[in-house]
């Protein structure tokens, strides 16, 4: 039995696509908003920086320092979730009947936990 195999197959893929338009789409609705008077630039690179998760509210903000403070104090978390999700990916189950549902819902918990970490450092970097 080897130690690690690759689980990710291409519902995994279509899995975090999903959670990249919806999590992007919401930046791009929460940068639009009319009290945030922000550049059409900053909109793109904001919206485009969505797969950086937690670091996505300091881009909106241009770096301030106290945002990126606040966003690389998230990060860490953010990072463990997301690595929990791919490591039930890459690690042995010690069983099959249900091991799919649980690799797919864990990849899915990885992935809140990555671009959710990108709302919470919204909730600093428009407040």
């Amino acid at each position: 039995m080897r130690l690690f195999k690759n689980q990710f197959t291409r519902t995994h893929g279509y899995i975090a696509v999903g959670f990249l338009l919806v999590f992007s789409s919401f930046t791009l609705f929460l940068v639009c908003h009319p009290k945030n008077n922000e550049g059409l630039a900053n909109i793109v690179v904001t919206t485009l920086a969505t797969v950086t998760g937690p670091m996505v509210g300091a881009v909106a903000r241009d770096c301030q320092s106290c945002c990126l403070k606040f966003s690389l104090s998230l990060l860490p978390w953010s990072g463990a979730f997301l690595a929990v999700g791919v490591l039930f990916q890459i690690v042995p189950l010690p069983f099959q009947r249900f091991a799919k549902g649980v690799r797919l819902t864990m990849w899915c918990f990885g992935l809140l936990g990555w671009f959710g970490g990108g709302v919470v450092s919204f909730g600093h970097a428009f407040s």
